[in-house]
């Protein structure tokens, strides 16, 4: 789910707009398999500004957008403004796929195909914008590293009223690193494992997403299209 290529707005942004499209397309959800759940260790808490602080939040940073070329395979339990579904996320650069109860989206390295799941499938071939391209991002490496960026300028800062804390946690069996932050406004939480993969996002008790498995084994068949899937293609936008 990281940024495979710069092309096409990169295919991690593009990855990133088709969740949250996805989500939201899932009126009718599945239930969570949560096949496992965050088991707290050692945790140490920091509050205001401090060197530890701001290395602790550049590290986790960095194991993100070290993990971007990763091979990799991974379902969530994602709750996403109170629907509860489960999605799974699988890339080997410079192939991905992401699948939820609404739709499944399939990059197979020179085309994007979004394939909205219906009794007959469909699968539109997006050769120029994405049809989704314009919402908002649920869940992405990138912003949470946008968000780790913002906590560090926060500690250097010295913001008043700003706390932040950190954990460990194991999910799917990979153990992984937390960091909480809160003002009187805003609260989050970003998990991850430590070969750099987000493991957990919170941003709020309606936008909540889990991982559940996870595996660097991955088929060149996680990357096929549905099965007995039609291929049409959008209409180009004009300039």
């Amino acid at each position: 789910m990281h940024t495979l290529r710069p092309r096409r707005a990169g295919r991690l942004s593009v990855l990133a707009v088709l969740v949250g499209g996805a989500l939201a397309l899932a009126a009718c959800s599945s239930s969570p398999s949560s096949s496992s759940s965050p088991s707290s260790g050692g945790s140490s808490g920091s509050s205001g500004g401090g060197s530890s602080t701001a290395g602790q939040l550049s590290q986790l940073s960095k194991k993100l957008s070290g993990a971007q070329g990763a091979t990799f395979k991974a379902t969530y339990s994602a709750t996403y403004t109170g629907t509860t579904t489960t999605m799974t996320v699988a890339q080997a650069p410079p192939k991905s796929y992401f699948s939820s109860a609404g739709a499944t989206i399939v990059d197979n390295g020179t085309t994007t195909y979004y394939c909205p799941s219906t009794p007959n499938p469909q699968c539109f071939n997006a050769t120029t914008e994405n049809p989704l391209s314009g919402l908002v991002a649920a869940f992405s490496p990138k912003q949470a590293m946008s968000e780790l960026q913002s906590a560090q300028a926060a500690v250097a800062s010295h913001l008043a009223g700003y706390t932040v804390s950190f954990s460990t946690a194991t999910f799917a069996g990979q153990p992984s690193s937390c960091v909480s932050t809160r003002t009187s406004a805003v609260q989050w939480k970003y998990c991850v494992t430590d070969n750099g993969q987000l493991a957990y996002s919170s941003t709020g008790p309606q936008q909540v997403f889990q991982m559940t498995s996870f595996s660097t084994n991955v088929s060149s068949s996680d990357f096929s299209l549905p099965s007995g899937a039609s291929v049409m293609t959008l209409p180009t936008t004009p300039s």
